[in-house]
Formats: C-alpha cells, structure tokens, sequence
C-alpha cells in the first residue's frame, strides 16, 4: 500500500524534543488529585472557582520551576535542520503552560509556528490543538504526522485522523502499537520520514 505523504509534523515536548524532571505524584498530592486520575482533568472537576485556580497556579509553578533545567534531546536540532531543508512546517502542541513552554523553548533554542500550549485549546488526548494546527497550515489531517513520547500524543494523533510516531527514548512501552510507528532515536525517525515527505513535492 502506497503511504500518503507528509506534509508538516507536530511535535510534543517534554521527553520529546526536551527533557523533563516534572514529578506527577508529587504534582498530584500538591492538589490533593488521587493518583489514578489525571491532573488537567482533577482540576476541571473542582466545583469552587477559588479552589480551581489555586490548583492551577499551583501546577503552573512546579512546571515553571522545573523548566528551568530542561535539557535539548540528543539529535533533536540536526533533525529539525533537516526539516528545514525539505520544507517541512513544524509546530508545537504541549500539554504544558504557556509560562514553562516558553522557558523550555528559548533555553533549547527552538522554534515553532505555531506553538499550542493548553491555554490555546482542550489538552490531549483531545484532538482540537492538532486540528487549529491542521487549519493554519491548510494542510489536510491525513498529511500531518505527530510526535510524541507517551500514550495521550498517540490517542491524540489518532482522535485527529493523523499518523503519530512515538519517540520511545527510554525503552519501548507495552502499547507502541498503537502508533503508526515507532523510532529510538531521530536518526531513525528521519529515516521512517524521509520516503514520505520527499514524495510530497
């Protein structure tokens, strides 16, 4: 079967394009979230107004203090030099807040248009951000690749008829699967890449 090209890739960040030392257990007991539940979500549920953004502020500040020490992933610039050179567009979708993207963003030296934190749209696995980025470009979901390291970024690739690719740096998880493919590092992703978005001019 012939593969459809690839016309722009968005990426997820943490442990995608940068590493992250956020500690989600500690995250959630700072809110008072039980552990089987998401966060973003646990925040949503909370009926007082006041008790909401004080569990927002709090999260937000234990992921602008962690920015800080974010570190660029191995082969993460030579790969989106690459990019560049085959006219790829790129853009951003996180999970993150604004605040702490833009810490990452500037310490990493990296750039991306657009860039969607959850301020901009529902978070993953919601497929909205995905689409506003689809939109922007005018480029058809089926011709879009996400990239991202966890569960959410795939669920999220798919909720937007988009292919994914999980970038699995720490080992390969039990439901790789569930992505259209999967790489180790970028060399091999660019590799997974290179015959589909070469065919699209």
């Amino acid at each position: 079967m012939v593969q459809q090209a690839i016309k722009g890739v968005i990426f997820d960040m943490d442990g995608t394009l940068v590493t992250s030392e956020l500690d989600f257990a500690a995250m959630r007991e700072a809110i008072g979230c039980p552990a089987e539940q998401d966060i973003l979500d646990f925040i949503a549920t909370l009926n007082c107004e006041e008790a909401r953004e004080q569990a927002e502020q709090t999260i937000i500040d234990i992921e602008v203090a962690e920015a800080e020490h974010c570190q660029l992933i191995d082969g993460v610039p030579e790969m989106l030099k690459t990019l560049q050179q085959w006219q790829v567009p790129v853009a951003l979708v996180t999970r993150n807040c604004r605040a702490a993207t833009a810490i990452k963003l500037a310490k990493a030296e990296l750039q991306f248009d657009p860039v969607l934190t959850r301020e901009c749209a529902p978070a993953k696995p919601d497929p909205s951000a995905l689409l506003q980025v689809a939109n922007s470009w005018q480029i058809a979901p089926e011709h879009l690749l996400y990239v991202g390291d966890y569960l959410h970024d795939i669920h999220a690739a798919e909720n937007a008829s988009m292919r994914s690719m999980l970038v699995a740096l720490q080992g390969t998880p039990d439901w790789k699967h569930n992505a259209t493919w999967q790489c180790n590092d970028y060399t091999r992703f660019l590799d997974i890449l290179s015959p589909l978005v070469t065919k699209s001019h």
